[in-house]
């Protein structure tokens, strides 16, 4: 757990600390690029990205910031 008392995970050997936010910012990252390619389009602009009905407002405050 970091400073604010959330989840961290150490993904090298130097010891780097990466969010769950980030890994889903890159994941987000990764799947436009393969939109993208797929769709012959230089930018896609826009998308809809939907969480479970489960999550409460702080996780789904945590999901737009990764997007």
């Amino acid at each position: 757990r970091n400073d604010d008392g959330y989840v961290e995970f150490v993904v090298s050997e130097n010891g780097t600390r990466v969010t769950p936010q980030k890994i889903g910012s890159l994941l987000l990252k990764h799947l436009k690029e393969i939109a993208e390619k797929h769709l012959m389009v230089t930018k896609v602009k826009l998308c809809v990205l939907s969480v479970p009905a489960e999550f409460n407002e702080e996780q789904r405050e945590m999901t737009k910031q990764a997007a």
